[in-house]
């Protein structure tokens, strides 16, 4: 039988009390001789509709501050917990791009057509930033306005990822696996996971890879369970959510993978299976919002963290 650091590549650390973790971690607890593991259980509820089709557009922030842009038309929108309301309009258009942040300082970039464009919002009101090296759409990225992430996308099966420190794109190290219609996560543009994605082009690739940034370069790691694209993500280098989209003989599932650092495990499925959707928020609590069925659908996820023991032969 392995062990545990045969498994990991580490020992499992021996603590007098159960620490404050996160979804994932193990530890051995000394004072009561036990091996407890960190995880979650969540189910998914309706929330607010969106008064326009954000389909193809992406989104930044948390299940009760998020705003939603991008899209079929420059409309963006911002979320408190059960309605939406209309505020600024985005410069342009554009599908499948980037966005991230936080719902009064959110980044947009790339999109339709291959753009290279970004542009940022300050709460008030959008203004063009700095373009990216390379224009691409169907990508994927996460983090802040200040400290973003993009790799990823289209045309073609591009590898090229780019950092943003709140004025500038520069090129880093590529993807191992070069992916359209690519997912990702991550609070920050130096702690990434890409996850999922198209690997065929023109066709219908179902990627399950899964790769994680350290701010240098990409490593492979666990796989998917079900290879897919066109999902909505989010969360962190360590917990995050992959929600719906194109899978092999399923057009537009209804399945979620969670990641704890280590593993996917599959979780509740959402509602309204769906695919050109977008997601917001963490591991624990998460809107799943628009896609092409229904378009304005949008969806919480809430889920509660709890410290397990684990059984031990």
């Amino acid at each position: 039988m392995a062990t545990y650091k045969e498994i990991r590549g580490v020992n499992i650390q021996s603590l007098d009390s159960d620490p404050t973790a996160i979804i994932g971690d193990v530890w051995y607890n000394a004072s009561t001789s036990k091996i407890k593991m960190f995880s979650s259980v969540g189910a998914w509820s309706s929330g607010g509709a969106l008064t326009t089709s954000k389909s193809g557009g992406t989104s930044a922030g948390t299940q009760t501050a998020a705003i939603a842009f991008g899209g079929p038309s420059v409309n963006v929108e911002t979320y408190d917990g059960s309605s939406w309301t209309e505020v600024a309009n985005v410069n342009a258009t554009r599908n499948h791009a980037l966005g991230c942040g936080t719902q009064t300082a959110a980044l947009y970039a790339g999109g339709t057509s291959a753009s290279a464009a970004s542009e940022e919002y300050n709460g008030t009101s959008w203004a063009e930033g700095d373009d990216m090296n390379t224009g691409r759409a169907q990508v994927g990225g996460d983090g802040i306005q200040t400290d973003a992430i993009i790799f990823g996308g289209a045309p073609g099966l591009k590898t090229e990822t780019e950092e943003y420190n709140g004025s500038a794109w520069s090129e880093q190290n590529d993807l191992n696996a070069g992916r359209r219609y690519i997912e990702g996560s991550g609070n920050t543009g130096q702690a990434a996971l890409a996850f999922g994605g198209n690997s065929s082009n023109p066709g219908s690739g179902y990627s399950a890879a899964n790769e994680s940034y350290n701010g240098t370069s990409w490593t492979e790691t666990a796989d998917l369970n079900s290879g897919r694209f066109g999902g909505g993500s989010c969360g962190s280098q360590g917990h995050a959510l992959l929600i719906s989209g194109h899978k092999s003989g399923d057009t537009e599932c209804v399945n979620v993978e969670e990641w704890d650092s280590s593993s996917w495990t599959e979780v509740a499925d959402v509602s309204n299976g769906s695919n050109a959707i977008t997601a917001t928020g963490t591991g624990l609590n998460a809107l799943r919002i628009s896609g092409n069925s229904p378009e304005t659908v949008v969806e919480e996820w809430t889920a509660t963290a709890t410290v397990n023991t684990i059984a031990v032969d």
